[in-house]
Order: structure tokens, then sequence, then C-alpha cells
């Protein structure tokens, strides 16, 4: 941002294509969906990551990861036979939620088909 306001640069997106991987897809996102605002996206992602928690993407209290740790264990020791009855298909070790609902509040993508068609991405 400062970097742009020091060279008079336009105010909005200054990149024709944005992509990313993993936490970058993330940025790239919250990037785009703002790219007609560009510094406050940038501050948003700022904000977003200077006050980032491992809770932010799993859950990591206790009774979280005893849950899960207990469903795997269950499912590895009595068999996925079980699985099948009880309708449990567990995907991760950790419960990432939490990420989710992340997200959702720091994204808003619906902006992003508008923002390119008014020729900022």
């Amino acid at each position: 941002m400062r970097i742009r306001r020091e060279s008079n640069a336009p105010r909005a997106n200054p990149f024709p294509v944005i992509v990313g991987t993993s936490a970058g897809a993330i940025n790239a996102a919250a990037l785009a969906s703002h790219a007609d605002q560009f510094d406050f996206a940038v501050s948003h992602l700022v904000a977003v990551w200077r006050n980032f928690r491992a809770e932010q993407v799993y859950r990591s209290d206790a009774i979280g990861v005893i849950r899960s740790g207990a469903l795997w264990l269950t499912l590895l020791t009595v068999g996925w036979a079980i699985a099948r009855w009880w309708r449990l298909s567990p995907r991760s070790l950790l419960d990432n939620r939490p990420l989710a609902d992340l997200l959702e509040r720091t994204l808003n993508l619906h902006r992003v088909r508008d923002v390119m068609r008014a020729g900022h991405l």
C-alpha cells in the first residue's frame, strides 16, 4: 500500500490476474473480491493474518481433539463397517470447521464477478 501511495499509482488493483495456492489462494480470493478497493483489501488481509491463531483453522481445544481422536480410534479399532452403519465419514484428524467460518467472514466471493465485469480483474 505504501509503495502504491508513494508512487501515485491508481487506487485500484495493480494486478490483472491474481492466483494462489493454499493460504495464497485465500489471499488471492480476498484481494480479488475487493480489487476495486485494493488498499482496503490489503489492510483487511493484514488484520486477518496479524491476529491469526491455530484455533481459526481447526478445533484445538481439548474436547474437540479428544472427540475427533476418539472417533478415529473407534473407526480404526472397531472397523469401517460400523462407520458405514453409523454413516460416519471423518475426513481429517482435526475438525476444521473453524476454517470454513474464517473464510466465510473474510472472503466476499460474490463480489468477484462484479469486480471482473467492472474491469478491475
